[in-house]
């Protein structure tokens, strides 16, 4: 039986253009030696959408690696099917929220296989962050301006669980979304 190949999109953490000599076309090249055909970024550098027939465990690290040998940068990088994305918004995750004022709703992804002790909510020292709903490969904060600067939730998820993840505004994934639809 011939594999077909999957849409996915790709969220990586800490990568942008001009950052230790990471150009956009030197990031898709990445994408496409690994196998990922008609890879384009979305928004900014860390957010790619492609299609690839590679298993997603498996092209996820081959893309990080291909990063690393052309740029130096060592991060991880989380995959998403359009279907899964769909799904979490069709969950309408921000009803859970707590209510008060809020700065920005955001999702952070999380490594497969991250089981955690803490249960949310999770508040940041400073209340700029209130992370209300984790879940196996993602979890759900809001942040607050305090002293005129946000909070962190990628951040705080980290310190808590002791592994890197990666962290999108909620409308980028709604556009996203938009994006991936016009493109399958």
């Amino acid at each position: 039986m011939k594999e077909r190949s999957v849409q996915y999109v790709a969220f990586l953490r800490a990568v942008m253009v001009g950052r230790k000599g990471l150009s956009l076309a030197l990031l898709l090249e990445a994408f496409e030696s690994c196998g990922a055909q008609s890879p384009r970024s979305f928004l900014a550098t860390g957010n790619v959408i492609f299609r690839t027939k590679t298993p997603p465990a498996r092209f996820s690290l081959a893309v990080a690696r291909a990063i690393q040998e052309r740029t130096g940068i060592h991060e991880p990088v989380f995959l998403r099917t359009p279907t899964e994305l769909e799904r979490l918004q069709k969950e309408r995750p921000f009803d859970r929220a707590p209510l008060g004022p809020r700065h920005e709703l955001t999702v952070t992804f999380l490594p497969a296989g991250i089981r955690s002790a803490r249960r949310a909510p999770i508040s940041g020292p400073r209340g700029d962050v209130e992370v209300f709903w984790m879940r196996t490969r993602e979890a759900f904060a809001i942040t607050r301006l305090v002293g005129g600067r946000p909070g962190n939730p990628g951040a705080q998820i980290e310190r808590l669980l002791g592994v890197k993840v990666t962290t999108r505004n909620w409308n980028t994934i709604v556009r996203l979304l938009s994006a991936s639809r016009s493109a399958r």
